[in-house]
């Protein structure tokens, strides 16, 4: 892709998630500049959704637009503004605070002292017997032992399970009406309220534009996020350094195709194939700077609103390969990886004990 002009450089690194070596962008991301683009992009997806809704027919192929933008959206809230005030490194002191229970509020999400509280444990555990991240992967089914083949077809079966999707709604609930303090609750409760007279009163519109979104493809493109989010599976000799574990559980996820030339069929061609098949991963499957997480374990208090251009510096600095930057493109080839790993297991290979219910509801909400 470097072979693309200069000009639009800056539009691959957002669609892409990687940042070519040599290029500045035209201006840098505050995090504040973020979320006004993620209430932009939420805006155009409900809007597109609604004129599916209002349009019928024909008109009901912009739903599916709809829905990738207001979900990825949705996601993003929590794996980039509830993410990164849990670590401090979003909004200062109490407004950061106060925008990150919004959000989470609105996508009865988990709430922010109580996903601070499960997530950070995660950075010094990451794919140990402590880690519940990895330890409800193994609840969900992805057990080591099976094959590749095995994996695909659990993997499928979870998108339509109504166990899978009732258990993690269920859970969601339990954390902004049962577990959460006084004031989350009545917001939670004032919110519901709300939507269940928008539903009332719209109910086709409340439905395709909130409450599926908000429900079921939100739970899908979580659970597309979990199993690619790592490599899960601990390899080497005992005696590795941290950076070199860090390398072989992390990398970068990102989303695009080389050009294949530059005539103008060729470059047509491509840019179909970023803009249909591509860009559409990246929004559903790694929101933000989720392209660069393996940026977030290496130096967590990096500027994440630029994360891709802070990746491409680190990786000048540490190479690749063992304790360097190691990535691959796709969700397929992510997911791959995953089960290959799992697959080169023995069935009596232990990756942490059961989980405890409340460990199964942490691992459900962080995904």
């Amino acid at each position: 892709m470097t072979a693309m002009p200069a000009a639009v450089q800056w539009i691959l690194t957002e669609l892409t998630g990687k940042a070519v070596p040599g290029y500045e962008p035209p201006f840098r991301w505050t995090p504040m500049g973020r979320l006004a683009m993620a209430s932009l992009v939420q805006l155009l997806g409900l809007g597109l959704s609604l004129l599916a809704v209002r349009l019928g027919g024909i008109g009901w192929a912009l739903v599916l637009p709809g829905w990738l933008l207001t979900v990825s959206t949705m996601r993003s809230w929590q794996t980039s503004f509830v993410h990164h005030q849990a670590h401090g490194t979003f909004l200062p002191g109490r407004l950061g605070e106060l925008v990150a229970e919004a959000l989470s509020s609105l996508i009865w999400i988990q709430p922010l002292a109580g996903y601070k509280a499960d997530h950070l444990p995660h950075h010094s555990a990451l794919a140990t017997e402590r880690d519940a991240d990895l330890r409800f992967l193994v609840a969900l089914g992805f057990k080591p032992g099976g094959t590749v083949r095995e994996y695909w077809r659990h993997f499928f079966g979870l998108l339509i399970s109504p166990g899978f999707h009732l258990t993690y709604a269920g859970f969601r609930l339990r954390a902004n009406f049962v577990t959460a303090s006084p004031v989350r609750r009545l917001a939670a409760i004032a919110w519901t309220f709300a939507v269940i007279g928008l539903l009332v009163l719209a109910p086709a519109e409340t439905l395709v534009l909130w409450i599926l979104p908000a429900w079921p493809i939100y739970q899908i493109s979580g659970l597309m996020q979990l199993l690619t989010e790592h490599n899960w599976v601990r390899v080497g000799t005992g005696r590795d350094r941290k950076s070199t574990v860090v390398a072989r559980l992390t990398n970068g996820r990102f989303f695009g195709e080389a050009l294949g030339g530059t005539s103008p069929l060729t470059v047509i061609w491509w840019s179909l194939r970023m803009l249909t098949l591509h860009w559409p991963q990246r929004l559903f499957v790694a929101q933000g700077d989720l392209t660069n997480h393996d940026l977030h374990h290496r130096r967590t208090a990096s500027d994440w609103a630029n994360a891709a251009y802070v990746r491409r510096d680190l990786a000048l600095e540490t190479g690749d390969g063992a304790g360097g930057l190691t990535e691959f493109w796709g969700f397929r080839a992510g997911a791959e990886d995953t089960f290959r790993l799992l697959a080169s297991l023995p069935k009596t290979a232990q990756l942490g004990d059961p989980l405890t219910y409340g460990e199964r509801v942490n691992g459900t909400l962080g995904m």
